[in-house]
């Protein structure tokens, strides 16, 4: 099967390369809305209920799991980027830690429709949610969320969910020089869901998340603390361990990425 190109953009430019210390303060000046804001929209008043919207994830997580492909759908001896059809049972080689948190059922949605937000910066994405009382989930919150109890190596299941999720798109990629918007509103997919409720934590958008501070691969003295999991509309890994980085954090955005929020108990 011919294989989709993977798009990449270039990570701008920064003149200034923060410390893991100066990356952890930046963090905490996120705590004032007024930071960064974004300029798609303004900022929602917190809900009398915090927690409406979101779903309950409560359990034990496992911080590494051992996974194995045993259909493949693509070659992985001809492409680096091979995607698995079906996965064996997922085997947990670390200590669970216990979570307990609320994520929202959906992705963040723009104010007068029902597609997700995209074309957010991962700060503004942050200060979106700070703003309603919230954050955005950590990588393992996110992770724990997507793959249920049951480690799913796929948010579905251990089959991938093409057709069920909104991904492995193969028609209309690009427009002009970016990728043609192919997302599809945030109840679109109602089977596209883990064993938790979240829904469309596979394809769709991309979802920021929250890592702990870590070097850019190219660029050695710059910390980041800004990743992208669960993938877009493209053939691309659309599962629930594998994350992207080095996108800088107070810059790149574009139509693929997204976000959804958590909030404490």
């Amino acid at each position: 099967m011919k294989i989709l190109p993977v798009f990449f953009l270039f990570l701008a430019s920064c003149s200034a390369k923060p410390t893991p210390d100066e990356v952890s303060l930046h963090f905490q000046d996120l705590k004032n809305p007024k930071v960064a804001t974004s300029n798609t929209q303004p900022f929602p008043l917190p809900s009398q209920d915090i927690h409406q919207g979101m779903v309950h994830v409560v359990g034990n997580f496992c911080p590494e799991v051992k996974e194995r492909c045993i259909v493949w759908k693509d070659d992985p001896s001809k492409t680096k980027f091979a995607r698995c059809q079906e996965f064996a049972p997922s085997i947990c080689v670390a200590s669970k830690i216990s979570m307990d948190f609320w994520i929202d059922k959906y992705e963040y949605k723009e104010k007068y429709t029902r597609l997700p937000m995209s074309n957010v910066t991962w700060t503004e994405a942050q200060n979106i949610c700070i703003a309603e009382g919230k954050r955005l989930p950590t990588e393992e919150e996110w992770t724990h969320a997507a793959e249920g109890p049951e480690m799913f190596p796929y948010t579905t299941g251990f089959i991938r969910p093409t057709g069920t999720c909104n991904i492995d798109l193969e028609k209309d990629i690009v427009c002009g020089k970016t990728l043609c918007d192919h997302r599809r509103e945030i109840d679109a997919n109602p089977k596209c869901v883990s064993g938790y409720g979240a829904v469309n934590m596979a394809g769709s958008v991309d979802e920021w998340v929250e890592s702990k501070p870590y070097q850019h691969s190219k660029q050695p003295n710059l910390w980041m603390r800004s990743s992208l999991k669960g993938g877009h509309w493209l053939g691309i890994r659309a599962r629930t361990r594998p994350k992207t980085v080095d996108h800088e954090q107070m810059r790149f955005k574009q139509i693929s990425i997204g976000f959804r929020c958590v909030s404490d108990k």
